[in-house]
C-alpha cells in the first residue's frame, strides 16, 4: 500500500505541496511532521483507523507535534475528542462529495497531474461503494479529499466570484 499526503492552502485554496509513496507507517509521521513544519505548524488530519493509522499517529505525538485534527464521537454518555481523522461509511461519502463538488465547480486549485489522474479513476462499484477502478490506487484521493474537507471548516468564507474566476483560469491553462 502507498501513503499520501497533500497540503492545502487555506486561504487561496490551492494544493501546494503533495507526498506520495511506500513508506514505514511510523515513518510517515515523520514525513508529516516535517510536511508541517515546512507550511507554517500546518494543521494535520492524518488518517487514524486501527492498524498503519495508529502507528502514524502515535508517532506525530511522540514528536511533540501539536496541530492535528481532532473529532468529536459521541458515546452513550459524552463527547470525546479523538485525534486524526477516521475514514468509515459516514464520512467517507461526506467528504468525498464535499471535495467532488470542490473540484468540479473550480473552487480549489489542484496542481498534480498523478492526483487528477487518480480522480478520473475514482468511481462507485456495482455494489455502490466508491473507490478505484481495478488496477489503480485512490491514496492521493483520500489524501486530498480529507484535507479539503477539514480545510473547508477552517476556511468556511464563501469564495468571490474572482478567485473562482482565477481558478478556472488555471484550469484552463
Amino acid at each position: 500500500a502507498y501513503s499520501a499526503a497533500v497540503v492545502w492552502a487555506v486561504g487561496t485554496r490551492e494544493q501546494v505541496a503533495e507526498w506520495h509513496g511506500h513508506i514505514d507507517a511510523d515513518r510517515f509521521g515523520d514525513v508529516l511532521v516535517l510536511l508541517g513544519l515546512y507550511f507554517n505548524t500546518a494543521l494535520l488530519a492524518p488518517e487514524a483507523w486501527p492498524g498503519p493509522g495508529q502507528v502514524t499517529m502515535a508517532r506525530i505525538l511522540q514528536l511533540g507535534y501539536s496541530n492535528i485534527y481532532k473529532r468529536m464521537q459521541r458515546s452513550n454518555r459524552s463527547e470525546d475528542q479523538l485525534w486524526g481523522w477516521q475514514t468509515d461509511q459516514s464520512s467517507k461519502p461526506q467528504m468525498i462529495h464535499s471535495y467532488a463538488a470542490a473540484a468540479r465547480d473550480f473552487n480549489l486549485v489542484i496542481n498534480s497531474k498523478d492526483l487528477l489522474l487518480e480522480m478520473r479513476s475514482f468511481e462507485y462499484d456495482e455494489s455502490g461503494k466508491m473507490g478505484p477502478s481495478l488496477g489503480c490506487y485512490s491514496d492521493r484521493v483520500m489524501a486530498a479529499g480529507i484535507g479539503w474537507h477539514v480545510s473547508r471548516d477552517i476556511a468556511s468564507r464563501p469564495m468571490n466570484e474572482a478567485q473562482k474566476l482565477k481558478n478556472i483560469e488555471r484550469h484552463v491553462n
